[in-house]
């Protein structure tokens, strides 16, 4: 008998438990999800940092992974490196086509290209220049003599 109710009380408070975690999951089906907001549901990332090319002349893809605005610009380099107008390449990635010029020089060369993206005028998201991590930096082989 005693075992009885023990068990019978065992099974009331776990009938209760399980009626308190139904009604809590259910309480939250009725509360309208939070609005998201522009700033922070922006992403931003650059798919490689760094490209380590040879000597010849080269078109490389520079890929950014974003939903907001991006802007790309060769901060040093500029007179062997140039930036296409960016592809859509689907809704969510730019891609920049990066002409790099022949290295005729015997000596390696480094360019940089900064990226900046913007979620809502005047909010950036990432900015251009190595500290913010939002560069990507070119390496030239230089000619082998002949």
């Amino acid at each position: 008998m005693k075992t009885q109710r023990f068990l019978g009380a065992i099974l009331l408070f776990m009938i209760a438990i399980m009626t308190l975690g139904l009604s809590a999951c259910s309480d939250d089906k009725d509360e309208p999800a939070p609005e998201v907001n522009s700033i922070t549901s922006g992403f931003f990332e650059i798919e490689k940092h760094g490209f380590e090319i040879s000597a010849e002349a080269q078109i490389l893809d520079l890929i950014i992974h974003t939903n907001v605005k991006a802007n790309c610009q060769v901060i040093n380099g500029s007179e062997w490196i140039s930036l296409s107008v960016p592809e859509q390449s689907g809704k969510e990635y730019l891609t920049y086509h990066v002409t790099v010029k022949e290295n005729t020089g015997s000596d390696k060369r480094q360019g940089l290209i900064g990226v900046t993206a913007i979620s809502i005028p005047g909010i950036i998201i990432g900015k251009s220049g190595i500290s913010g991590g939002n560069a990507v930096v070119i390496t030239q082989a230089g000619a082998k003599p002949q």
